[in-house]
């Protein structure tokens, strides 16, 4: 019982430390407690404000860097594709040139080959 007592009045001490501190009056104080929950809700819906407000800012801020990536894939893919069609431009050109050498190469040899003949042939009729 006796530790009873000295709880009570350590609870009492506190309460009136607490008034003399603070300035208020036990009315004061009963009136206080009254309105807090209000305070206290709409704290809450500023909260929730700031969080939809961060969460917005969030969402455009990845749509945003989402859009970059898709551009500089898009960009990246380009290139590939450019430096593979002049890549191709550039082999079917040599390859071209290399047929023509190989076709002017032949036309020569037929030719010398026809000019051979109709030669020997000359000079075996002249025979």
């Amino acid at each position: 019982m006796k530790n009873l007592l000295w709880i009570v009045l350590a609870g009492i001490v506190l309460v009136g430390g607490y008034v003399l501190i603070t300035g208020e009056t036990p009315t004061d104080l009963m009136n206080g407690a009254q309105t807090e929950p209000e305070v206290a809700a709409e704290e809450a819906d500023e909260g929730a404000e700031e969080a939809a407000t961060a969460v917005e800012d969030a969402a455009e801020d990845a749509m945003s860097t989402a859009g970059d990536a898709v551009d500089t894939a898009t960009e990246a893919a380009t290139g590939a594709v450019n430096g593979a069609v002049e890549s191709a431009q550039e082999s079917v050109q040599e390859a071209a040139t290399d047929i023509e050498n190989a076709v002017s190469g032949a036309v020569e040899d037929a030719g010398d080959a026809v000019n051979d003949t109709v030669n020997d042939l000359i000079d075996t009729v002249t025979e």
